[in-house]
């Protein structure tokens, strides 16, 4: 779709990929209510026992790196192309994070019994806010908004593009070795090395691969309508399919190369997606990053609700019970996530960017 850029210049946008974000996020959603569902009702769909949501996060990084570089056109042109860049980036990722967070510790202050979580120390709340990973109160390295994992990741590569963008027009010569340097790294480390040294992990090989693909893009190398449908078939294939059974350290291999798959396929079959992507689906994409966030706060409610009708009803079987569960989940979380988007995410972002006088731009673009 052609349409006119603030700056006068036509973009077009890659509406697959923004349905592509909507899929990554309902697949966490799902993952999360179905390991919900086994360990609170000891019942799981034989069809899902192969499902691993948690695949959801590694096409999140994989579009994430597209974006960020695909993007990159109209930025080089900026006089300050990192300051403007981080300044964006935070504005649209941190507010609503934040806000959950504070909302999760006064929900942990008041009835910590509904969250079923420790209480978390002094450093891992600050170190929350500020995007930098921590141990929780159960041993783990995880913020308080334990899904905010992955905000860390990201923001690790932001800074990555950010330094880089000081090449301009070479900025890919330093954001490759970077990424590759830290990935490798990664693969060193041991739990004895501090919780914040947990950025250095091979799945940052996640966020090359976007850039890569991104490349690919914007220099008109991309596979035809056949080999890219057959991208995405193979790589939806290996992210439901393959065990998760293997090392944290291979996950770039085994989950990566699956999710690159399926971005290089659906960015390749934008010509024939563009006009038959569903309008809710791109609400959804849109609301993507609301919906990832939700989520924890709608499983508490869910789960109250099942066990109130398992204590009216008994004669329920478990399995129908954990049907409701998954189903009920999915679609409060999906609500739930796009009112969050048009109600407070959405106002709040633009408001921000209006005060701070940071012009709005397409996240998914590209020059033409």
């Amino acid at each position: 779709m052609n349409e006119p850029a603030r700056d006068g210049e036509p973009t077009w946008e890659y509406l697959g990929i923004q349905a592509l974000r909507a899929v990554a996020a309902f697949a966490v959603v799902l993952g999360h209510s179905m390991n919900f569902l086994e360990r609170g009702y000891g019942v799981l769909p034989p069809v899902m026992t192969e499902f691993q949501g948690a695949v959801g996060v590694d096409l999140f990084f994989v579009i994430s790196g597209f974006v960020m570089t695909i993007s990159s056109g109209r930025l080089l042109r900026k006089r300050h192309p990192a300051r403007v860049f981080l300044w964006r980036r935070l504005l649209r990722v941190a507010p609503l994070y934040w806000l959950l967070t504070a909302v999760k510790l006064l929900f942990l202050a008041i009835l910590p019994q509904v969250l079923l979580v420790s209480r978390p120390s002094v450093w891992n709340v600050i170190a929350s806010f500020l995007f930098v990973p921590a141990v929780n109160g159960r041993g783990l390295i995880r913020p308080v908004i334990t899904l905010g994992w992955t905000l860390n990741f990201e923001m690790a590569f932001y800074l990555l593009f950010a330094c880089s963008l000081k090449l301009r027009q070479r900025f890919l010569w330093a954001l490759l070795p970077l990424i590759g340097a830290l990935g490798l790294l990664g693969t060193a480390r041991t739990v004895t090395w501090p919780a914040w040294t947990s950025l250095a992990d091979p799945i940052v090989f996640e966020f090359a691969a976007g850039v890569l693909i991104a490349v690919g893009t914007m220099r008109d190398r991309l596979p035809n309508r056949l080999i890219s449908a057959l991208c995405v078939v193979v790589g939806a294939a290996g992210l439901f399919w393959i065990e998760p059974r293997f090392a944290w350290q291979l996950r770039a291999v085994f989950w990566g190369v699956p999710a690159m798959l399926i971005v290089l396929g659906t960015v390749g079959l934008e010509p024939a997606l563009r006009h038959r992507v569903p309008r809710w689906l791109l609400l959804l994409g849109s609301a993507s990053y609301a919906i990832y966030l939700i989520q924890i706060f709608v499983f508490p409610v869910v789960d109250g609700l099942a066990d109130r009708l398992r204590a009216s009803a008994p004669s329920v079987s478990p399995g129908w019970l954990g049907a409701g569960v998954v189903v009920s989940s999915m679609l409060v979380t999906a609500v739930a996530g796009v009112a969050t988007h048009l109600l407070l995410e959405r106002p709040m972002t633009e408001l921000l960017k209006q005060r701070f006088g940071v012009e709005r731009i397409a996240p998914i673009v590209r020059e033409s």
